[in-house]
Formats: C-alpha cells, sequence, structure tokens
C-alpha cells in the first residue's frame, strides 16, 4: 500500500528546498506517452543499479534510525556523490518497494506539463503500490 512517504535526493547547486505536494486519490488512465516512457526508462535505469554489488557504507547503517518515521527525508549533497544511489540501496537493504523519478529529465518534465498529480498517477501505474517515491533532482520541478 502506498504510503506516499517521499525520499528526495536534493542537488543543492542552486540552495533550494523543494516539496512536492501528491495526493493518492487519483487513479491514472490515460497515461501521456512521454511520461510513460520517461518513466519506464528511468525504472530501468534503477533496475540495473540496484543489479549492481555494493561495498557497504557506513552512512547506511546509521541511517536505520531515521527510515522509520513519517517525515519527508532529504538527502543534500554535491552532484553526482551518489545520493540516488545511497537512497536505492537504503530502501533495497530493507526489501522496502519504491518508485524512482528523476526530474532533470526533460522530457518527464514535458510528460507533466506543471501537473504534479499526474507525475504522482503516473508513478502507481507503473510501479503499483509502494511505500517511497524517490524524487530526484526535485529543485528542477515547477511549484
Amino acid at each position: 500500500m502506498l504510503k506516499w512517504y517521499l525520499l528526495i535526493c536534493l542537488d543543492t547547486k542552486n540552495g533550494k528546498n523543494w516539496y512536492l505536494g501528491i495526493n493518492n486519490k487519483h487513479k491514472i488512465t490515460n497515461m501521456d506517452e512521454l511520461l510513460k516512457k520517461s518513466l519506464l526508462k528511468q525504472k530501468e535505469d534503477k533496475d540495473r543499479i540496484l543489479a549492481r554489488s555494493y561495498i557497504d557504507r557506513e552512512e547506511n547503517k546509521n541511517a536505520e534510525k531515521y527510515i522509520n518515521n513519517n517525515l519527508v527525508k532529504i538527502i543534500v549533497g554535491p552532484r553526482r556523490c551518489g545520493k540516488s544511489t545511497f537512497a536505492f540501496l537504503l530502501l533495497k537493504e530493507r526489501n522496502i518497494k519504491f518508485a524512482y523519478a528523476n526530474l532533470e529529465d526533460e522530457n518527464l518534465i514535458k510528460g507533466i506539463a506543471g501537473n504534479n498529480d499526474d507525475l504522482t498517477e503516473a508513478l502507481q501505474a507503473i510501479y503499483g503500490d509502494v511505500e517511497y517515491i524517490i524524487f530526484d533532482e526535485i529543485q528542477n520541478l515547477d511549484m
């Protein structure tokens, strides 16, 4: 069952904090092709990353105290430092089902065209019931 907790990977380059309002009452019926293709490609990328083997990081063990609450989680760091991979592994190690949207993808941004509900509906249609959603590069989302 989708709890709609958010795990947000935020790029600190712009120094902005963003929050995406979501609503789990809508069901997607006619998903835009651009949006669907983008999210399916990102799902393949996520699955490919998760299939690799990694060395355990101390941060993964320390994160346990933060993962088990209803608060929004924000991972902050410079570009290309492994924030997304850290989030993926954190959830994978705990057998938590999650969805992923990389908002650096211009086609994804075009596909939602400012309607954030379309994004959450599409994620639910593609991933099914999940406990978490990772929004990567969320500062690129127009509010």
